[in-house]
């Protein structure tokens, strides 16, 4: 994996982190919110170490990773017009993590293939 690329994921994944972190706790009681966060940071330690170590199927892991919480940031988008700021800021952040995973993995998947 390229170096500025990982840096780059591993940031994100940071602060998709915190940011989740954040939300639970404005959100939730500190003891609900501390059991929620750690149910929901555990992967995304996960994620950030396999990054950080540069598998090749890291960015792949983390891309299902992402699913279930682009879910969760979509319904309450939707759904709960308090949380919606912090719902379309994380979403944002999803994204963009998205879209630098799939980067990454088409830039790896071209330097694989290059002949030497």
């Amino acid at each position: 994996m390229s170096r500025p690329g990982r840096t780059t994921m591993i940031a994100l994944v940071g602060i998709v982190m915190a940011d989740l972190c954040l939300w639970t706790l404005d959100r939730y009681s500190p003891v609900t919110a501390a059991v929620l966060l750690a149910i929901a940071l555990p992967p995304w330690l996960a994620i950030a170490f396999a990054l950080g170590r540069g598998t090749r199927h890291a960015p792949v892991y983390a891309i299902l990773t992402i699913a279930p919480y682009l879910a969760y940031g979509l319904m309450e988008a939707f759904a709960n017009p308090g949380a919606r700021h912090h719902a379309e800021g994380f979403i944002a952040l999803l994204v963009g993590l998205f879209l630098s995973l799939v980067w990454e993995l088409r830039v790896s998947r071209s330097e694989a293939r290059a002949p030497i």
